[in-house]
């Protein structure tokens, strides 16, 4: 990054060559936890390939690791608009939703692009994915509960003591299923990249176990659907 810019030249390369010469020795730094030297690495990568896969990874570290979100953040979209396949798309797409003050003008650009193509705009899981940075946009901040509310489990918020009619429109749902969905980015079911968190116990029946990770599994838009269709 220069000046708050994206840096590239675009050459052409095999997904192999990218793998082997940038991604694959990355992620060994990151797993070493040498984060600023992958995040050199990877930059590097990117200026001369200009790869999505790159910038899905520059995205993680700048957000998971430096807490750099506005830059993270141009990473992820320029990854969702270079990916070919519509599931790496979903993929990047649903990182967003864990950038903080995601802009509405931003929101309305990727709203457009996606609008354009038959594709994309036919596709659950995108426009599910779009509702929720919509929520996530205009969400009532005074939609947090109170601590009373709340249930713990070794100093854990796992639930709450009743289910509100709100809560899936609460700051506090939407904090969880955010990091819940960075966490566990495939669906249980097929492997596809999640969209959706589902509760293994209803939450209406077991309020206090709403917010339980040990209690929910990531889905996409279509096994999230057929599951309630059983």
């Amino acid at each position: 990054m220069e000046g708050g810019s994206i840096i590239m030249s675009g050459r052409k390369a095999s997904w192999r060559e990218i793998n082997e010469k940038y991604v694959y020795p990355a992620r060994e730094l990151i797993n070493s936890e040498r984060f600023t030297e992958a995040k050199d690495l990877l930059e590097k990568g990117f200026k001369e390939f200009s790869d999505p896969h790159i910038a899905m990874d520059l995205g993680d570290l700048y957000g998971n690791e430096f807490g750099e979100f506005e830059v993270a953040k141009k990473y992820y979209i320029f990854a969702f608009e270079n990916y070919p396949l519509i599931d790496y798309k979903i993929l990047a797409l649903t990182s967003l939703l864990g950038i903080p003050e995601m802009k509405e003008s931003e929101l309305n650009d990727l709203e457009k692009k996606i609008a354009a193509d038959e594709d994309l705009r036919n596709d659950d899981d995108i426009l599910e994915i779009l509702d929720d940075l919509q929520l996530i946009i205009g969400i009532n901040e005074s939609k947090i509960y109170e601590n009373q509310k709340l249930v713990y489990k070794n100093g854990e918020k796992i639930g709450l003591k009743e289910f509100p009619e709100d809560f899936y429109r609460s700051k506090l749902w939407m904090d969880f299923r955010i990091e819940f969905l960075r966490e566990n980015r495939f669906c249980h079911y097929c492997e596809k990249p999640a969209s959706t968190v589902h509760h293994i116990a209803s939450p209406k029946v077991y309020p206090e176990r709403c917010l339980d990770p040990l209690n929910c599994v990531p889905t996409c838009k279509k096994c999230h659907r057929i599951y309630h269709q059983e």
